[in-house]
């Protein structure tokens, strides 16, 4: 069983749970209104009916959304459950809107009031249990990123604090139209919950896209992957409580076809990695050659542009990195190189610190085996020195003068 189909599962049952939990609140709360004449607990007992409505929905769409793509829905049947909540946001409506009818009459009426304390026992019952399932469905959707138990979740919450008003109310039994406003109210809170829901589950199925901070953070991934000049044309759409995605990501012209596979499928992987809902992200590439670039070379003292290039990369005292664009030199800085020293492999820790700086291109006259394939993984040019200092080799670069290296220039790092 793939971690979906767990994922849906884990939901469904949670949504069951959340649902008979509604069912009982809503008998208990529906019998106890019922018997002392209270409409303002029936309108609290219909809300919670409306909520086993809801539960139910996300229960029997979360089931159908594990049924396996197929010919004629290749994309899944994951919007199920937004059919359903656009079904139940009807209902929700219709019930609310007829509450609302009641509650306007009852303003005309007062009838003699005798709760007793059974009414207020229940109601704060219900109201401890909202918000312990609240609790539950929050824990259940940080685990489960589905979106109807965060709507489950929210929902719970507000029940709670409603049933606090309630409780008020039934306290206070001897303001006169107290009764009437307040189920008014919970009627306009109801009619506005079935039309959020009725908003999300149309957009939803309009394909609208989940968040623009969803966006920046996939936008920030892709930035992150070497090779990648830029992301364009970043789409998202939910379908039920997965994304699907797609973008046009521009890569540095060199890259064969086989690297350019290998940067989409880092991509998608990083992507699901760290965005959970996504379902399937599809990567465009499109060879890019990017105005600016950032340039390292090995050199002797810090002179800045007057310094003297060396022709060892890992044994350089210090590493000079320049900023270019449009073929103007933009910037530079220098550091010095941490790894002079080493022993062993000096070349390979040398190129992983400048690999750091984000660099496109490396000028040396001499790399092994293992830095230069370490350099070429992460889509890092590598040209041979031709000049004496960095000016001199920077007008040969701008000039294209110099030579690309195609392999090592040895064996040994």
């Amino acid at each position: 069983m793939n971690e979906k189909i767990k994922l849906l599962k884990k939901g469904q049952r949670t949504a069951l749970i959340s649902s008979l939990i509604s069912l009982l609140l809503a008998i208990l709360k529906g019998v106890v209104g019922f018997l002392f004449g209270s409409v303002v607990l029936i309108a609290d007992a219909l809300e919670s009916a409306i909520d086993i409505a809801s539960g139910l929905a996300s229960f029997f769409g979360l089931k159908i959304a594990q049924k396996k793509p197929d010919e004629k829905f290749p994309y899944g049947y994951y919007k199920a459950e937004n059919i359903a909540s656009l079904f139940i946001s009807g209902l929700i409506i219709y019930a609310a809107i007829n509450l609302l009818i009641i509650s306007y009459h009852r303003l005309f009426t007062i009838p003699e009031i005798n709760y007793g304390y059974i009414p207020l026992v229940v109601v704060a019952f219900s109201g401890i249990t909202s918000l312990l399932t609240s609790i539950y469905l929050k824990k259940k959707e940080n685990q489960l990123n589905i979106q109807s138990l965060i709507a489950n979740s929210k929902d719970r919450l507000k029940d709670f604090f409603v049933s606090i008003i309630i409780f008020i109310v039934i306290a206070l039994k001897n303001i006169p139209y107290i009764e009437g406003i307040v189920s008014i109210l919970i009627s306009f809170v109801i009619l506005r919950m079935g039309i959020l829901t009725a908003r999300d589950a149309i957009f939803s199925l309009m394909d609208v896209s989940p968040s623009t901070q969803i966006e920046k953070k996939i936008k920030k991934i892709i930035s992150s992957i070497s090779g990648v000049e830029d992301a364009k044309h970043i789409r998202l759409r939910s379908s039920g409580p997965f994304i699907f995605g797609e973008s046009h990501v521009k890569v540095r012209k060199h890259v064969n076809v086989s690297r350019a596979h290998e940067i989409a499928d880092k991509i998608e992987e990083k992507i699901k990695k760290n965005v959970k809902q996504i379902e399937s992200f599809t990567v465009h590439i499109e060879p890019f050659k990017s105005p600016k670039q950032k340039i390292v070379i090995p050199i002797k003292q810090n002179k800045g542009l007057d310094s003297a290039v060396i022709d060892h990369f890992g044994r350089a005292d210090n590493f000079i990195f320049i900023n270019i664009d449009n073929k103007e030199i933009k910037s530079f800085y220098v550091k010095k190189n941490p790894f002079k020293e080493k022993k062993v492999r000096a070349g390979l820790s040398a190129v992983n610190f400048v690999i750091k700086e984000k660099i496109n291109l490396l000028i040396t006259q001499q790399m092994g085996d293992i830095s230069f394939h370490t350099l070429r993984d992460n889509l890092v040019d590598i040209y041979r020195t031709k000049g004496k200092t960095v000016k001199n080799v920077l007008e040969n670069l701008i000039k294209n003068k110099l030579e690309k290296l195609e392999k090592p220039t040895r064996r040994k790092e």
